[in-house]
């Protein structure tokens, strides 16, 4: 996707419409990802569930800070149509390396391929993992109102922080705020673990429906940054907590496809989110 669309922009100019197709394919290929992810790391981790959670989120956040550094070194240095091809060699060279794990590690997953009959089968056996689990409905339940909310910040910040913090500079304190509480939750998930964790995860996610409330009380800008902040432990803390605890409740064979309903369900209603926040 991010490969196809830097070469058009190379090539030639890119309406608005193609851009918003480009981001739909790549919406769908991460709905795809994300879950699969989820059984993968089941399937190396063992007993260090947690711990290679954490360490994939730690990842993600360094990433986030570093990411937009040399996104806009390569914007001002070559371009943004080449930066968009760097981006997309990236994903890549993140399927390289995911080639390299060991097969013997997907022997449940292997086994598990003659028993299955078919994409609708497979869908409800998913649904069965989630509906035959009051925690994890209510858990499902739960992240979407969160996700809702949290959704106000993306449409609002950059608006908001133009007309009332100074602009650009502001907003991207946030992002960077949020990416260091990530890096912060993730290191502590390395060691933390609390007798009931989903529960410290209810808690530690609820400062990320607030930072969009602040906002649109034009709060003090220490206060935004704060919430944002808490917001990356938050949902580092809330998801290392959900999918660990997932990856020992269901097992291998299904990880997949019961996860599969956690992402669709708690990401599907964003542009709900997005929608009410529209100014």
């Amino acid at each position: 996707d991010r490969d196809v669309t830097g070469v058009q922009t190379c090539a030639l100019p890119i309406s608005f419409g193609e851009i918003v197709i480009s981001q739909v394919v790549l919406g769908a290929a991460t709905s795809f990802f994300w879950p699969a992810s989820s059984g993968l790391v089941q399937a190396v981790s063992g007993e260090y569930g947690q711990e290679a959670n954490a360490l994939k989120v730690i990842a993600g956040s360094c990433s986030g800070l570093l990411g937009p550094a040399i996104g806009g070194a390569l914007v001002v240095g070559v371009g943004a149509p080449w930066a968009m091809l760097c981006d997309g060699a990236s994903y890549l060279l993140s399927a390289l390396l995911l080639s390299g794990v060991s097969v013997s590690a997907l022997v449940a997953f292997e086994r598990d391929k003659e028993e299955r009959s078919g994409f609708l089968a497979e869908m409800r056996a998913g649904l069965r993992e989630v509906t035959s689990r009051r925690w994890l409905s209510a858990e499902i339940v739960y992240m979407c109102l969160g996700n809702v909310l949290a959704a106000s910040f993306p449409v609002l910040a950059p608006l908001i922080c133009r007309q009332h913090y100074g602009g650009a500079a502001a907003y991207a304190l946030f992002g960077v705020l949020a990416a260091v509480g990530m890096l912060v939750g993730g290191a502590t998930m390395l060691s933390f673990k609390p007798r009931y964790p989903l529960r410290a995860g209810v808690l530690a996610y609820t400062p990320a429906m607030l930072g969009g409330v602040a906002l649109g009380l034009h709060a003090p800008i220490y206060v935004v940054g704060l919430l944002e902040f808490a917001t990356g432990v938050g949902g580092t803390v809330s998801n290392t907590f959900l999918w660990t605890t997932l990856q020992e409740q269901i097992p291998p064979e299904a990880m997949s496809r019961g996860s599969s309903f956690e992402y669709g369900g708690t990401l599907s209603v964003m542009p709900i989110g997005y929608a009410m926040a529209c100014p």
